[in-house]
């Protein structure tokens, strides 16, 4: 059932059913013993705890008050030091029971309990443990333990059997975890019905407050969440983890000091809030940013008025009862101060004295603000209030912490909370009571909504939140208690909805808001509103304290559209590639227009880069992707047709692939060569395309010999006659004639170039026709005279 494992603050406890047969019994046999006998049998149940738990105090270096005489006094028998948190408990009558650093567990006798080492919190931890009484039992106690600055070790619980070794006790249970990590803050507050009790702690890297119930049957795993207020996050000295979180002694209200990690963009701060003991929902954030330093102790006034704040160099009191922050931070007043570096005011603690204590590093006195519910210096701040008894008693950082609800007498009891009950209600404590008087809150029902009498008994008209008043009329005057009372009926049924489908990352809310229920998500959180990021079966689980119910969903998911076509490549000219975009459900545009899921490619242009998109499509979204594809890295090589060339040129062989490695049959590596014998050459050319070789025959052939006869002269009217014979042969003479022969007879240079069909050879010659010479007769000539001797042409021939 669902009360094995949620918070039963509705449920009947096994202790009152007694109490409630007691009554019965009691009116079934009213001949035989008087009423007045039943009162003073529950009055002798009820009022046997005396709440005195608080009265022995164990902190800092072998320090110790005892508060059992009304005033503390210095006690010298600690065996415990540390540096911050700790925790004592005492029995109803004030007799000390056992300490704690978190770290160890020391009986009464000061000697560590059996399997009391080892446990998992730290003597550095602002609040490191907190000790409570199991609901309902006479022997077992709870201790809770807190990792220092956010370790995972977290929250974690140790129970103490106070019946084992003889009464001095036995931890029978260590280091059992319930969360972590979480901030150096924890606190204990009683439920709404008088006997469960809230453990609050607050989570690490959000705004989560954490509260877990304690019952007789043992410490609830699943918290009650509520996300409001700053993140508790960071690190380091100056971390959001540190600092004290307390509620006020009624359990209505809750308030922590926050350090920031950059008092640039945040201040230091307090927060304060409301604490429904009935649900352990935290709700109406007030924050203080009047901060100067370091906070670390907060404390409530008695009454709830004032809270008080310390910061290292200062002890501040604020009024909140404006419950307005610009309003409550103008009341902020100093009322200590120290410049002393090796001295600061740290922890603060609600006294059983209704006293605050302040504790001030490695002073041999403990400071106490004596009038707590006075405002500003009228509370009467004392820096050496208690003389701790000199060396080595001294304080540290911290005070012990107590669950001070607990100091308080619960006011009255309830049962039976269902709709049609008869939720029957009885004072806390019936001694010197000469009558009392009982208002319901529920107007409607006429003139039974009130009644007389130790015992009061009321059938709601509906469900919901009740204010029920008892007024408790003593020889000493009257006084006056209200306490939330919550009626309900079986959870009305409920619908989830029909099994669905969200994109992921999309979410799904639902928001039941469900009067005065618990709940239990299948991801063990329990509050009225639910998101879902789908692919899970949803189920949620409503209870109260008159029954459950139960649906459930299932929630799929549509992935987001992706496509990857892959890295940039590169690929051989002539290949082909297959490009997928294929996703469940889409639609596609490629970049050539194509709709496919699939492109097919082929690759025939060599030296080409080129870049491929696709987008893809989906209810949920859309996603696109390219690729960059080269196709440079091979196309075919080839050295060309065989050829043929004259005896004396050169034939280059090249090809070109980038990229690739060469190796031609001549041995050479390079691009290219250069070749000038007959011969067959090859070159094998190696790529990530692979290895490619082509042949060619180069064929060198020897030119005709052309040897024309010598330069000539020859007369006038003489005709030179030049006759070639080569076969295969074309002649081209200078005058441009073609024939095998050329006649010639004038002076003239004589050329000829024979073309066969690889080779071109050329040869000439000069030919020089004389001229005919008639000379003068013999004649006498004086010395200096000039004779011209011509070839009758007027020619002049020397």
């Amino acid at each position: 059932m669902m009360q094995e494992f949620l918070p039963t603050n509705l449920s009947i406890k096994p202790t009152f059913r007694v109490y409630n047969l007691i009554l019965r019994r009691m009116t079934q046999l009213q001949s035989k013993i008087s009423f007045t006998v039943t009162v003073l049998i529950i009055g002798a149940i009820l009022t046997s705890t005396a709440q005195k738990q608080g009265n022995i105090w164990y902190f800092g270096k072998f320090a110790g008050l005892d508060f059992n005489s009304g005033s503390p006094t210095a006690i010298y028998d600690s065996a415990m030091e540390t540096r911050e948190g700790c925790s004592a408990i005492s029995d109803s009558l004030g007799n000390l029971l056992f300490y704690t650093n978190g770290v160890k567990v020391w009986d009464r006798n000061h000697q560590v309990m059996p399997n009391g080492g080892g446990l998992y919190g730290s003597s550095t931890t602002t609040q490191s443990a907190l000790i409570v009484k199991k609901p309902l039992s006479d022997s077992i106690y709870y201790v809770f333990t807190v990792a220092p600055e956010a370790n995972p070790s977290g929250l974690n619980y140790s129970v103490v059997d106070m019946s084992l070794n003889n009464g001095f006790g036995d931890v029978v249970t260590k280091n059992e975890k319930l969360w972590g990590p979480i901030a150096e803050k924890l606190v204990a507050t009683i439920h709404s019905n008088g006997f469960d009790i809230w453990i609050g702690v607050h989570d690490f890297g959000n705004s989560d407050f954490l509260f877990f119930l304690l019952s007789d049957q043992g410490i609830s795993p699943t918290p009650v969440i509520t996300s409001i207020g700053s993140a508790h996050d960071g690190g380091g000295l100056i971390s959001k983890t540190l600092g004290q979180m307390k509620t006020s002694k009624s359990g209505s209200k809750l308030g922590l000091v926050l350090r920031s990690d950059d008092i640039f963009m945040e201040p230091h701060r307090v927060e304060l809030f409301n604490f429904s003991q009935l649900s352990g929902v935290v709700s109406n954030l007030i924050t203080i940013n009047s901060m100067s330093s370091l906070p670390y102790g907060f404390e409530f006034s008695p009454n709830e008025e004032y809270v008080y704040v310390t910061d290292g160099s200062e002890v501040s009191q604020y009024d909140i009862t404006s419950n307005n922050s610009t309003t409550i931070e103008s009341t902020k007043t100093i009322i200590a101060t120290t410049t002393n570096i090796n001295e600061g005011f740290w922890g603060l603690q609600l006294g059983p004295d209704d006293k605050i204590y302040n504790s001030i590093f490695e002073n041999d006195t403990l400071a106490r603000i004596d009038f707590p519910n006075l405002a500003g210096l009228s509370c009467g701040y004392d820096k050496n209030a208690v003389f701790l008894g000199g060396f080595p008693h001294r304080c540290k950082l911290s005070l012990p912490g107590f669950m001070i609800s607990d100091w308080n007498v619960q006011p009255f009891y309830f049962q039976f909370t269902c709709l049609g009950d008869s939720t029957e209600f009885w004072i806390a404590d019936s001694v010197n009571v000469d009558s009392v008087y009982w208002n319901f809150g529920d107007p409607s029902t006429g003139l039974l909504n009130e009644t007389q009498g130790l015992i009061g008994s009321h059938a709601f008209s509906d469900t919901g939140l009740y204010s029920v008043t008892v007024q408790v009329f003593t020889s000493s005057g009257t006084i006056t208690y209200v306490k939330e009372v919550g009626i309900t009926t079986l959870p009305e049924a409920f619908n989830l909805g029909s099994d669905t489908t969200i994109c992921l990352n999309d979410s799904l809310v639902f928001d039941l808001e469900i009067p005065i229920v618990f709940y239990l998500w299948n991801d063990s959180s329990n509050t009225p509103k639910y998101c879902s990021y789908g692919d899970t079966l949803i189920w949620v689980e409503i209870a109260n304290g008159c029954g459950d119910f139960r649906d459930s969903i299932h929630v799929s998911y549509i992935p987001l559209p992706s496509v990857n076509l892959g890295s940039d490549t590169s690929v051989c000219y002539g290949d082909s590639l297959v490009l997928n975009a294929f996703f469940p459900n889409a639609t596609y545009l490629w970049d050539m227009l194509s709709t496919d899921s699939i492109i097919y490619i082929d690759f025939d242009d060599a030296w080409s880069q080129e870049y491929f998109s696709v987008s893809i499509s989906t209810q949920c979204g859309t996603a696109f992707d390219e690729i960059l594809i080269d196709t440079y890295l091979y196309f075919p090589i080839s050295l060309g047709e065989d050829d043929s060339l004259c005896v004396g040129e050169q034939k280059v062989l090249e090809t070109y692939t980038s990229d690739a490695d060469y190796l031609w049959n001549t041995g050479s590596i390079e691009e290219s060569i250069s070749v000038g014998q007959s011969g067959q050459y090859w070159v094998s050319i190696s790529s990530v395309c692979g290895v490619h070789t082509d042949t060619i025959n180069v064929i060198f052939i020897e030119p005709p010999l052309i040897e024309l006869i010598d330069d000539t002269l020859m007369c006038r009217g003489d005709t030179l006659t030049l006759t070639l014979s080569f076969p295969n042969v074309s002649y081209l003479w200078h005058d441009g004639s073609s024939d095998s022969t050329y006649s010639t007879h004038n002076t003239e240079q004589v050329m000829v170039t024979l073309t066969t069909k690889y080779c071109v050879e050329t040869d000439s010659i000069f030919v020089l026709v004389l001229p005919e010479l008639y000379l003068v007769e013999d004649t006498a000539i004086c010395d200096g005279d000039i004779i011209s001797l011509g070839d009758g042409q007027g020619k002049l021939i020397l």
